[in-house]
């Protein structure tokens, strides 16, 4: 289980651990990319979200990027 771990960590795939724990050659193994989504709160602020979360929970995701743009905006104006 350490050694899944310690692959999954390093951004393996199945088939390589699979692979790997046979003693077999792997497949090059290319680590596995987030896609980020990336909201400007303001100018030269932003925030980024990765995709299945914004997939999972649209609703909060608009909710923390409505008030993250409220609390900049208040600030920016008491300056």
């Amino acid at each position: 289980m350490l050694q899944i771990k310690s692959f999954q960590e390093k951004g393996i795939g199945i088939t390589a651990m699979v692979s790997l724990m046979k003693k077999e050659t792997p497949q090059p193994v290319l680590p596995s990319r987030e896609v980020m989504i990336r909201h400007e709160i303001v100018p030269g602020m932003e925030i980024n979200i990765s995709r299945k979360m914004e997939i999972k929970e649209p609703k909060k995701i608009l909710e923390i990027i409505r008030i993250a743009k409220s609390i900049a905006k208040g600030e920016m104006n008491n300056e």
